[in-house]
């Protein structure tokens, strides 16, 4: 399976690209977050491994944040450029940011069976 490696720290991506290979991956990794979006967006990667908080990206929302409901295909939900509107849900003490988008949106209306 190919995995897309988005890492700043050197270590960090050799580390995981020698566990990924040894387990039959193929492993591609990138050093900022710009050239590891475009290939991202240009090739077929079932699995992104990414560091939270790289040069030249300026935020993360992780799929399950994206919506209340389950959210199959990211494009389904944003588009590459869009702006969101994102709440901060933590600040860990390496200062990666935890973002989500439905945490920001209003809760979903409850459903037609539910209100009788």
């Amino acid at each position: 399976m190919r995995v897309l490696i988005a890492d700043d720290d050197a270590v960090s991506r050799l580390l995981l690209r020698r566990i990924l290979t040894a387990a039959g991956h193929e492993a591609v990794p990138f050093a900022d977050g710009v050239r590891a979006w475009e290939a991202f967006r240009l090739e077929q990667f079932p699995v992104v491994i990414s560091d939270w908080v790289m040069p030249g990206v300026d935020g993360l929302v992780h799929i399950s944040q994206l919506a209340h409901h389950r959210v199959q295909v990211v494009t389904d939900e944003v588009k590459e450029g869009d702006e969101i509107l994102v709440k901060v849900l933590d600040v860990d003490r390496q200062g990666k940011i935890r973002l989500s988008r439905k945490e920001a949106m209003p809760p979903p209306e409850a459903s037609a069976e539910s209100k009788t």
